[in-house]
């Protein structure tokens, strides 16, 4: 069942985890995160979190994969609040926050044009010693560029110096972008 779930879109994918229990074949914690990921590549972000609250039901055991996924599909659809929520549930079951997890749920403040959740989560991820790389501060810049917000722009830029990060074209261009709505598109 895996391996064609896996090959699925989403509504198929959901569909053979529904047939499964009348072939008497049980939903692992893999067959549950290969369903989550579908939902999360569809934008399916509601029924990703119905899933996770299935599994809770069905005792099934939510691990990293699983929330990496439905992170994506909150990402996808913008809905930082249940990011936040996901990261925090994953905090609470001792699952690591990391990189990969904390840029899911700043992508989810981008898209949902969330620049003071998006500068929140780096303050709060500073506390758990996240690795801030390239990604984290592009996902960042991009929600800075998106609701032009070009001081925090340019200290994330400054702060990614401090760091040594590299910034990239894109992110230089994120940048300048976000002050060009301004009167601060001379400091760019």
């Amino acid at each position: 069942y895996n391996a064609v779930i896996s090959a699925c879109e989403w509504s198929q994918a959901l569909q053979l985890l529904a047939d499964m229990p009348d072939s008497r074949v049980p939903a692992s914690t893999i067959t549950y995160n290969t369903v989550v990921n579908a939902l999360g590549k569809g934008c399916e972000w509601i029924q990703a979190l119905q899933l996770l609250i299935e599994m809770k039901v069905r005792h099934a055991v939510a691990n990293f994969i699983t929330y990496c996924s439905a992170l994506a599909a909150c990402s996808q659809g913008g809905e930082w609040i249940q990011a936040f929520q996901l990261l925090q549930e994953m905090s609470n079951r001792q699952l690591e926050v990391d990189t990969v997890t904390c840029c899911a749920a700043i992508s989810a403040c981008e898209t949902g044009s969330e620049w003071r959740q998006a500068s929140q989560l780096l303050v709060d991820l500073e506390g758990r010693r996240t690795q801030f790389n390239v990604i984290t501060y592009s996902a960042a810049i991009s929600c800075c560029q998106k609701t032009g917000e070009c001081i925090l722009a340019l200290q994330l830029l400054a702060e990614m110096s401090d760091r040594c990060v590299d910034a990239d074209t894109i992110i230089y261009n994120a940048t300048i972008s976000s002050c060009r709505h301004g009167v601060e598109w001379r400091q760019a």
